[in-house]
């Protein structure tokens, strides 16, 4: 695996690089190699298969719930742990306590661009054996500890469908050895057809992944009606199964990712959110607070309402204010998710219980002005 190197000298790097592939602008930015997919979930499943975990994995509840599907699909067991009520990231305290015996590994993600506190996790994972896996999926540019985000686990996994690409698409990142197993692992996959890994999985772990609504009608037209409604049968909608991207992608999520970095675009997302941020905190909003030692990264800005969220989004769209609540989308509540409700782990995330409804994420644009920004902090103060 290549030395990870400080953020000053991955960036020279990566703007020596002219043109370049989406592959090698990681392999230079990161300092690991990196395999193309066609979304951060496959990058995620591939992620699996390659470190080849069994048992039980352990991650926060407030997360991308389709990042959480290629574990069932794979019949890897989930474990919740509770998230810290400032940073809204994994709390290590509560992951020393989901550790066990079963524990195999830890889905850490870095939600809104705010890393984790991995120095902590970090230490655990070695005294018990544990791998890691980091979802840097809201954390391109990000770093902890003057380290980029991406190269504290095992293997990393990006997503290429949010700022400052939003082309589509994912990476994973780990050394070469690696990176050449997933490879071979992803022409392989390609080449299984997509009804036969259907029923694979369906037969491995009674779970389907489905990555389309056609092969969702195929499959109810070929499939009795007791079985879809034999409550052992769970049915997720969810594409980790066309791992390989499109062929254009990897030249063109090269070039958006290289003219993020030499045009600066990344640190004026992170500076306009940051303007945002200040000016939310300084007037007595309760705001998502950065982790110690960590140079974040804002493609949104996270706060939470004093009452639901659902209402303030409501609210603020009405005064011309574009927000989102974080349970819209795919960040679903865990408790009352088809699949997930039914898990002990979830009912004793008691922070993540009493603090999901209240967190209304606003989107930070690159083109925002200071009146526009100024706007949207007196909207936000009027209603709290």
């Amino acid at each position: 695996m290549r030395v990870r190197g400080e953020r000053s000298t991955m960036n020279s790097k990566a703007r020596e690089l002219q043109p370049c592939t989406a592959e090698r602008f990681f392999s230079h930015y990161i300092g690991r190699d990196a395999c193309l997919t066609s979304s951060c979930r496959s990058a995620i499943y591939l992620a699996i298969r390659a470190l080849k975990l069994q048992g039980e994995i352990i991650t926060s509840p407030l997360i991308c719930d389709t990042a959480l599907f290629p574990f069932l699909a794979l019949g890897v067991k989930l474990c919740f742990a509770d998230i810290d009520p400032a940073t809204l990231n994994l709390d290590p305290e509560k992951v020393n306590e989901a550790i066990s015996t079963r524990t195999a590994g830890i889905l850490v993600s870095h939600l809104a661009g705010n890393p984790s506190d991995m120095k902590t996790i970090t230490e655990l994972t070695h005294d018990h054996r544990i791998r890691i896996i980091e979802d840097c999926a809201q954390g391109f540019n990000a770093e902890y500890d003057g380290k980029m985000v991406g190269t504290f686990g095992d293997l990393s996994c990006f997503s290429l469908w949010k700022p400052p690409t939003n082309c589509g698409g994912g990476l994973v990142c780990a050394s070469t050895e690696e990176i050449e197993s997933i490879k071979l692992l992803q022409r392989r996959l390609q080449r299984v057809p997509l009804w036969n890994r259907l029923i694979s999985s369906w037969k491995r772990t009674r779970t389907l992944v489905i990555d389309s609504r056609r092969a969702l009608h195929g499959l109810l037209r070929r499939t009795p009606m007791r079985l879809i409604r034999d409550p052992k049968y769970v049915i997720i909608r969810l594409s980790p199964y066309i791992f390989q991207p499109y062929a254009s992608l990897e030249m063109e999520a090269g070039r958006k990712l290289q003219a993020a970095i030499n045009g600066n675009l990344m640190d004026r997302y992170t500076s306009l959110g940051q303007q945002i941020h200040e000016k939310l905190e300084s007037r007595g909003i309760r705001v998502q607070i950065t982790t110690k030692k960590a140079r974040r990264v804002f493609t949104r800005c996270i706060f939470l309402a004093d009452r639901a969220g659902s209402q303030i989004v409501g609210e603020l769209l009405e005064r011309g204010v574009h927000a989102f609540q974080i349970a819209q989308g795919f960040q679903s509540r865990m408790d009352k998710h088809p699949y997930f409700k039914g898990f002990d782990s979830i009912r004793k995330c008691r922070n993540y219980l009493e603090l999901h409804d209240w967190v209304v994420s606003l989107p930070v644009s690159f083109d925002m002005t200071r009146d526009r920004i100024d706007f949207i902090v007196n909207q936000i103060c009027d209603l709290l």
